[in-house]
């Protein structure tokens, strides 16, 4: 029986170091990489364009849900 995938998503992306990071979850056959929670409409929108494929919430709360 296999392991469920434990599910991340990241918060606060400010400080965009988190190249590395989401890569790596997103490579990781243990880990689903759900989102990234960014208010900031310019980052979120130049972060959907560098995580293609992952979802970009406005909000911590709208990634949880």
């Amino acid at each position: 029986m296999a392991s469920p995938r434990l599910r991340l998503g990241f918060v606060s992306t400010a400080h965009l170091h988190l190249r590395g990071p989401v890569q790596s979850a997103r490579d990781c056959p243990e880990i689903e990489a759900v989102g990234l929670a960014e208010p900031d409409d310019g980052l979120r929108m130049f972060l959907a364009r560098e995580f293609d494929g992952l979802p970009v919430y406005t909000s911590a709360a709208e990634l949880y849900d």
